[in-house]
C-alpha cells in the first residue's frame, strides 16, 4: 500500500495519520512509541511491533 508523503523529512507533515495499535520507532529521534492510539508521520517512523492504522 502507498501512503501520501511530501518531503519524507518528517516536515510536511503530509504523511501524518493515526495508528491504533503497535509501536514505531522515530529514526530521528530513536523514540519508541507507546502501544496505543496516537498520531505518526509514517515516513520519519519505522514498525517496531505489528501496527494498524487508520489512513
Amino acid at each position: 500500500m502507498r501512503l501520501p508523503y511530501g518531503c519524507r523529512q518528517g516536515i510536511c507533515h503530509l504523511c501524518r495519520c493515526q495508528k491504533i495499535s503497535g509501536q514505531v520507532k522515530n529514526i530521528q529521534t530513536g523514540v519508541v512509541s507507546g502501544e496505543g492510539f496516537e498520531s505518526i508521520q509514517t515516513c520519519i517512523n519505522v514498525p517496531v511491533t505489528d501496527v494498524v492504522l487508520d489512513i
